[in-house]
């Protein structure tokens, strides 16, 4: 089947796209239930962009990644790739499509084999899709060391004898192998050190510039994400509930959990510590077992009124890339810029 592609010629294009586990019988009770790990998302990426995806953990995002790399089956939903759908594809299609993306994974330690050398490693793909044999593999080997910052005498040697930083380099290098045109990142730098964040960042920045790379990067650290993202999508227990380019989303977040989110990144500035102008997310997430009805967050909202308890708000278009899923997103906006958490302080 073949997807007609976007008028603004996205990449990849996700329509609606749901991944419920489970569908089990709750214990003495005739009632079902499953987790609803991702509950109706959609969005594109445009070639040669990142698209970050943030949120707490347990809210869906690395299941939407696995399901855009078609590592897990989607319930429902439609996910199209340069405007053919790539849900239930045949084997010759699958292999392209392996070609076309690829992923790095949030822990470097355990994507790698311990058992395989690290030219070995990154030869292997190279080798599965007739790519390259031989000497020719062996330069291709060397070239996309070179390109992540690795010598060339990484190729005799073991994981284990490499640093977390190093090791996710060693990944970058694998996941290049099939010149790919998208890479869904996983939280690929929340296993390593602070001091090494920056550097896998950095890389992956320059190799999308010299190889005109499509991210789609996935990570809960928002100074990360405006960093690398050129546009971000917001996610809450399985749901999208902002979009927006990456500079006016953080100028300016409209959804309260948005505004939590940016409002909870720890200041440099002593003095803005102290003046208190933080928001805090109270409450704890509810499960994906049993989501809230209505807009998930309300509760813990401190703008919930009755509709948002029974009425599940759409994401409405703004723009050609902002949208926001809030009932009250204009009213929350129009309060002279006051933060939502703590004018429900002030009032209580």
């Amino acid at each position: 089947m073949t997807a007609s592609k976007t008028a603004d010629n996205s990449l990849l294009q996700v329509d609606n796209l749901k991944v419920h586990f489970g569908q089990g019988r709750r214990l003495f009770s005739r009632s079902r239930w499953s987790v609803r790990a991702v509950d109706g998302v959609s969005f594109q990426i445009r070639e040669g962009e990142t698209l970050g995806l943030v949120g707490e953990s347990g809210c869906g995002k690395s299941t939407v990644g696995r399901a855009v790399a078609q590592l897990l089956t989607p319930t429902s939903g439609m996910i199209s790739f340069d405007g053919e759908d790539v849900t239930g594809m045949d084997s010759a299609r699958e292999r392209r499509f392996r070609r076309d993306l690829q992923i790095v994974f949030q822990d470097p330690y355990s994507s790698l084999d311990p058992r395989m050398r690290i030219g070995a490693a990154i030869r292997e793909p190279l080798i599965i899709h007739g790519i390259a044999r031989g000497r020719e593999a062996d330069a291709r080997v060397t070239e996309l060391l070179d390109a992540v910052g690795l010598p060339v005498s990484a190729v005799e040697r073991y994981p284990h004898e490499f640093s977390g930083g190093q090791r996710q380099r060693i990944a970058i290098a694998r996941a290049l192998a099939l010149e790919p045109r998208l890479i869904v990142c996983d939280e690929p730098i929340s296993a390593l050190d602070v001091s090494v964040q920056a550097q896998i960042v950095n890389l992956l920045g320059e190799l999308q510039k010299r190889r005109r790379l499509t991210f789609l990067f996935i990570a809960h650290d928002l100074a990360v994400v405006r960093h690398i993202s050129h546009r971000i999508a917001v996610m809450y227990l399985g749901r999208i509930v902002e979009t927006g380019d990456s500079e006016t989303l953080c100028r300016e977040p409209l959804h309260p959990y948005t505004k939590a989110l940016f409002g909870a990144v720890p200041r440099t500035d002593p003095r803005a510590a102290r003046s208190g102008d933080w928001s805090v997310i109270e409450g704890e997430i509810p499960s994906p077992l049993n989501p809230p009805n209505g807009c998930h967050f309300h509760t813990r909202c401190p703008f919930a009124r009755e509709v948002c308890r029974h009425s599940d708000p759409p994401l409405e278009a703004l723009s050609k890339d902002r949208g926001v899923a809030c009932h009250f997103w204009r009213e929350i906006r129009a309060n002279t810029g006051a933060d939502p958490i703590k004018t429900k302080k002030a009032a209580t």
